[in-house]
């Protein structure tokens, strides 16, 4: 008889928070969007007069837009309007400035789930638009530029980055255990990046477990295969340093984290170091 009751329970329960669930088909607050949604009321405002808001002129918004428009535009349906492409970009912008779901829900009149969506595809046509214009694997003569530029800035001669790893952080993902989890005891992913001498990326590695060091990220990446394989335009062969007869293939410097190789040279150990070699290191 315990156990009839229970399961009855149970089921008056679960219809009870399905019937709830599907109450509503747009909440009552976001039915509100036009009239007091941010959107409507400041985004035009916003863009032209306060590039802080976006962190963006109303002329890199403007092309933004023009670029992953037809990408994130839908289509009106029978039951409701749908949130156009401009609309769209806001939002994407506005969260990687710092904001989150749950404000953003508030500030724009959408949905939590809605939001997730929008920023997970608008990111994404992003990425497909920005990747060939602004990550495509240098041709020889721009590895060529780097390396002048590294020894006229920096005194290095034969060098096209310098690497290291970034811990981003997160929160836990559910069920990840300690994947994330790495030694500065926070949740992270991992931004591996060859930086030029200009500071900025020729080359990105991300979204790496937390967990993970440095040399396994680049050994195990495709970057780092990439690379160690001769795949990415990097001029082969040996160059002369200025006033020496040596000769050196053109490479990466890198901290002790990584292993030593021709094309991966890495810096004096931090400890103990001789004179000399503090000063070649700064």
């Amino acid at each position: 008889m315990d156990v009839v009751l229970i399961n009855v329970v149970i089921f008056c329960r679960r219809q009870w928070r399905k019937q709830k669930k599907n109450k509503l088909w747009i909440h009552e607050i976001n039915r509100k969007r036009p009239e007091f949604g941010i959107f409507h009321h400041l985004h035009t405002d916003l863009r032209k007069g306060n590039s802080s808001f976006f962190r963006t002129s109303e002329e890199l918004f403007t092309i933004l837009l023009d670029l992953v428009g037809q990408e994130i535009s839908k289509q009106d349906t029978n039951y409701r309007k749908c949130i156009t492409a401009e609309k769209r970009l806001s939002i994407c912008l506005r969260f990687i400035t710092g904001h989150s779901f749950t404000s953003l829900t508030f500030y724009y009149r959408v949905g939590v789930s809605t939001i997730h969506e929008i920023v997970k595809e608008t990111t994404q046509a992003l990425w497909n638009a920005l990747k060939p214009r602004y990550m495509t694997v240098p041709s020889p003569d721009e590895w060529s530029k780097i390396a002048q530029d590294y020894n006229d800035k920096w005194n290095m001669p034969n060098y096209i980055g310098s690497i290291d790893g970034k811990h981003c952080r997160k929160q836990r993902p559910p069920n990840a255990g300690s994947l994330f989890y790495n030694y500065k005891d926070f949740h992270s992913i991992v931004l591996l990046a060859v930086a030029d001498a200009n500071a900025c990326f020729p080359m990105i590695e991300v979204s790496t477990y937390g967990k993970e060091n440095d040399n396994s990220i680049f050994t195990q990446s495709g970057m780092g295969n990439a690379y160690n394989a001769r795949q990415l335009n990097v001029p082969r062969g040996e160059f002369s340093l200025p006033g020496s007869a040596r000769r050196t293939e053109m490479c990466v410097v890198d901290y002790e984290a990584f292993p030593f190789q021709k094309n991966l040279m890495q810096l004096f150990h931090r400890k103990k170091l001789r004179f000399w070699q503090v000063k070649f290191q700064f």
